[in-house]
């Protein structure tokens, strides 16, 4: 008869966490109120994902049911209208129930109205009829100034509508 051999093998729970992430927009950056965001993430774990959901100020936006080592995805979301915080938490469940949780947090400010400063003529100027002039303006704008377009009147007629690019 063979002799009969005996071995003790001590296996190792995984305990460890997944780890999962938003890759876009960057944490900590201004976002505006009532835009649209395409929030981008990814998740990995040694052994496999199950789960990988996302919250948004305590609100699930994302669930999906997983069967691989990382994932990465995108969805579009709305930003509240009067929130002055984002809160988004990214949760990874492994397929032994191991759960990692990660905090990002985006500052939402209001998109404010263009603000126009006429720099020439001064105010006041007296101008001459049929002689040329340069008119020059300083636009800015919280988020971005893409044109401007001048309209010069006269006695409630329009004269002329130009439109200027925006220079960077």
């Amino acid at each position: 008869s063979k002799p009969v051999y005996s071995l003790t093998v001590n296996i190792q729970p995984d305990t460890s966490e997944p780890l999962a992430g938003v890759t876009a927009p960057i944490d900590g950056s201004t976002l505006y109120q009532g835009s649209s965001v395409t929030v981008q993430f990814r998740a990995v774990d040694d052994s496999q994902l199950a789960n990988v959901t996302v919250l948004a100020n305590g609100t699930q936006v994302y669930s999906k049911n997983v069967s691989a080592q990382s994932m990465n995805d995108k969805f579009a979301v709305i930003m509240p209208g009067t929130a002055t915080e984002y809160l988004l938490q990214v949760r990874a469940t492994d397929v032994y129930g191991n759960v990692g949780i990660t905090d990002w947090r985006y500052p939402l400010i209001s998109d404010e109205p263009p603000s126009i400063s006429i720099r020439t003529p001064a105010a006041g100027s007296r101008l001459v009829e049929g002689e040329p002039f340069t008119l020059a303006a300083l636009v800015t704008d919280n988020r971005q100034v893409n044109s401007v377009t001048f309209f010069i009147e006269q006695n409630g007629t329009a004269l002329i509508s130009k439109i200027g690019r925006a220079h960077v």
